[in-house]
């Protein structure tokens, strides 16, 4: 799958083939180069779902059923700290806050 994400929103390149997100609480591998606008996702063989994952939301930062991914967990594949990771988010990433305003 492709994800319209990439080095230019934040995500940087040294995740490329080095970090998960999480789709209907499973944890998938990114795969690949981070581009400028997208990142690719392995979604396996064959989902078990009659119409696959088309359409599901992807989660990079955050939790999803039992499954979390943590700027933490980011930082370190990037060898760099948290705030890093956070600040490097650009504009273009819309934001979500439990209980807040979206």
């Amino acid at each position: 799958a492709t994800l319209p994400i990439g080095y230019a929103d934040g995500v940087r390149r040294g995740l490329s083939d080095n970090a998960e997100v999480l789709i209907r609480g499973r944890r998938y591998p990114m795969v690949g180069t981070v581009s400028m606008d997208n990142v690719t996702v392995d979604l396996g063989p064959a989902p078990s779902e009659p119409h696959g994952l088309r359409g599901a939301q992807a989660i990079l930062l955050g939790r999803d059923g039992g499954e979390t991914i943590l700027a933490e967990d980011w930082a370190r594949r990037l060898g760099t700290i948290n705030y890093e990771v956070s600040c490097a988010i650009s504009a273009r990433v819309p934001r979500a806050y439990p209980g807040g305003a979206i």
